[in-house]
């Protein structure tokens, strides 16, 4: 029996025979098992790493904005009408008209129903062969009809099952996450009809008739300012010393467009990400605690400002500007237009006839009994940049050209900042009293609201951010209990996105990723073990002869078995020292080159801006040493697999046959 030593020695002493086979064998198998090996670690490493950042722009958690599905086609009850919904609109309608002039009446007002339009009017299409009191169609433009509408939704709500309490149950299976709701101390007072941004030291007038700005890009610019719980906005806020004003959390984008000349910052990003980067964390230290202001005016200012520019009968909106003289609003009334950014609109002259002021008079008493406002009154309210976000799309990347653009634009998900700026609720109760907004006129406030539902009913359903543990236990929940907000007729209770960084995709990514790296395991190895197969296939058959003088001289089927198998297990070894130096090489090169790319750009796109300052392609942690372990028993199963056939085969053979052909 030979020792193992013995075995050994003879087995290197193979590696002088076809040497140029051997090292052709070695190299290609070598590089292709270091090459699998780089992608693993590399890849491994970016997942790991996008992984952290997930959970730091999370807080360690996986955020789901969600909110109910109050269904749009309750309305729809009305537009195919048949006799007995005519008969019941009719009905409504009296009783309404019948409540509202008691109402008036209680205020010693009198009750002019041409106030309120019927619900119903006449439709040229309507049969013919219909009865005339039947002839007609809804006007939801109605007031009448409005209220109808609501008294439909109210009914509806009644035994809705997606209210707050019956989210708070469904959730309970999904490890009872955190809800926060976005209903709070402000109330959405501000929007693009009653404000308007102050640019420049210059109010312009014209905008509060053709309301240009709501159809802005800018989200500052259109002035539409939401409320929303801190929870959701609390990884932007960096400012923490006394409010001026009322705290807002804004786009990067938005801010630096309006902004960049008073900030001393580009107005637009750079390219590149190194400069993306650093100009985003320029803005966001520049603009921190940074205070501008927006223009109130009341609907009653609204008025007179749109009855100047009809009377003016000039569509290009210049003669409201113009500050020469007084200008007409077409009932007998001439103002005095305001010099300064915010200031008054002055009557001047009053050439309305008796009539017309008795009429003005009697309305103004009515208004007033009505909780109507009936004084202009206006404001110039100021704003504090409390916190910058740049999650909303840069609007410089129109083209993915590279690696990092396109994960930056899948890796992302925004909602709450695509055309809103937000108010955090509990920070806005620390601004002081006379810098808030909460005494605006009634008629100004415009609540989240869907669908004619009251302001107390619409609370009962959720508005807000699920806070899950787990990205599995978010994924299960969306696709379960929710529709996408870009498909929220999919016949579930509740709509939802993921908030903040799209967790989701990232689990897809890695998914993904394992996937083809699975798929270049299986071909890899099935090369290497081809290569490996052919290479000690040949190698020992065309060993017969010495396997025959092996036996010759005495030794074993098993001794030669040993000799070669110790052959085929030092072939694999060094094959994996070689990949495993292959691998390191290439990882280095590979992390030297792509790191700072991969740190500028997770900079710029996880919404935590400056806040990463580490990234690493390379993790060498538990799992990349178990898979490294489990590649190289891999390799030298298989070589030991390919070797065991062509050594079966010489074993079996008649040493005096082999002898004799040499």
């Amino acid at each position: 029996m030979i020792r193992t030593t013995a075995a050994i020695l003879l087995a290197k002493s193979k590696f002088h025979t076809k040497r140029r086979l051997t090292i052709l064998s070695l190299s290609i198998a070598s590089i292709l098992l270091g090459v699998l090996m780089t992608l693993t670690v590399i890849s491994h490493g970016l997942i790991t790493n996008l992984n952290k950042y997930v959970k730091k722009a999370g807080g360690e958690k996986y955020q789901v904005s969600v909110r109910a599905i109050i269904p749009s086609d309750i309305s729809s009850s009305f537009d195919n009408l048949d006799h007995t919904t005519i008969d019941n609109i009719r009905l409504f309608e009296k009783q309404y008209r019948t409540t509202k002039a008691e109402q008036y009446r209680l205020l010693g007002l009198k009750y002019n129903e041409s106030e309120d339009a019927p619900a119903l009017r006449f439709s040229q299409f309507a049969s013919k062969g219909e009865p005339e009191k039947y002839r007609v169609e809804f006007d939801d433009s109605s007031p009448i009809a409005k209220k109808l509408i609501n008294r439909k939704y109210e009914e509806w709500a009644k035994t809705a099952k997606n209210k707050t309490r019956d989210l708070l149950n469904t959730v309970k299976k999904y490890g009872k996450p955190l809800y926060y709701s976005n209903y709070g101390a402000y109330k959405n007072y501000l929007n693009q009809n009653n404000s308007q941004i102050i640019i420049n030291n210059r109010e312009r007038l014209s905008n509060w008739v053709d309301n240009k700005s709501m159809y802005s890009g800018n989200s500052l610019k259109r002035s539409y300012f939401a409320g929303v719980n801190d929870k959701l906005v609390e990884k932007y806020i960096t400012y923490h010393g006394k409010l001026k004003g009322i705290p807002v959390v804004a786009s990067v984008y938005d801010v630096a467009d309006l902004f960049g000349d008073q900030l001393h910052v580009d107005r637009k990003p750079p390219n590149g990400n190194a400069a993306r980067a650093e100009w985003l964390k320029e803005v966001q230290h520049k603009a921190n605690g940074f205070t501008y202001q927006v223009c109130y005016r009341n609907a009653v200012e609204r008025t007179v400002l749109t009855k100047i520019q009809q009377a003016s009968n000039d569509t290009s909106n210049e003669k409201i500007d113009n500050r020469e003289g007084a200008s007409a609003d077409g009932e007998g009334l001439y103002y005095r237009l305001p010099t300064i950014p915010c200031g008054d609109i002055v009557a001047v002259a009053d050439r309305r006839t008796v009539e017309q002021k008795n009429n003005d008079l009697l309305q103004n008493i009515a208004n007033k009994k009505l909780g109507i406002a009936t004084d202009p009154r206006h404001r110039l309210i100021t704003m504090q940049i409390v916190g910058i976000s740049n999650e909303k799309e840069d609007p410089t990347v129109m083209v993915n050209n590279n690696i990092f653009d396109m994960a930056r634009s899948v890796l992302k998900s925004s909602p709450g900042f695509g055309g809103t700026t937000l108010v955090p609720n509990t920070l806005y109760l620390s601004a002081p009293n006379d810098a808030r907004v909460d005494n605006l006129d009634s008629e100004d406030l415009t609540l989240d609201v869907v669908a004619s539902l009251s302001d107390s009913t619409f609370k009962q359903f959720p508005y807000g951010m699920l806070e899950f543990s787990s990205a599995e236990q978010a994924r299960k929940f969306l696709a379960n209990e929710t529709c996408n907000t870009s498909n929220p007729n999919c016949g579930k209770a509740y709509e939802a996105l993921q908030y903040g960084v799209n967790f989701l995709v990232l689990d897809d990514l890695t998914n993904g990723v394992n996937r083809i790296i699975s798929i270049i395991f299986v071909v890899v190895a099935s090369l290497v073990a081809i290569i490996i197969w052919l290479t000690i296939s040949r190698i020992i058959s065309e060993s017969r002869r010495e396997t025959a003088v092996y036996r010759a001289v005495g030794a074993k089927r098993a001794d030669i078995v040993l000799v070669y198998l110790s052959y085929t297990i030092m072939l694999a070894l060094i094959i994996i020292a070689l990949a495993f130096i292959i691998a390191t090489i290439l990882s280095v090169i590979a992390a030297y080159m792509v790191t700072p790319y991969l740190l500028v750009a997770a900079q710029a796109s996880f919404g935590i801006i400056g806040s990463i300052s580490t990234v690493s392609l390379v993790e060498l942690n538990d799992y990349v040493l178990v898979m490294t372990l489990w590649m190289a028993l891999l390799i030298v199963a298989i070589s030991v697999l390919s070797a065991i056939q062509p050594i079966v085969r010489n074993t079996r053979r008649e040493p005096a046959n082999d002898l004799a052909v040499e």
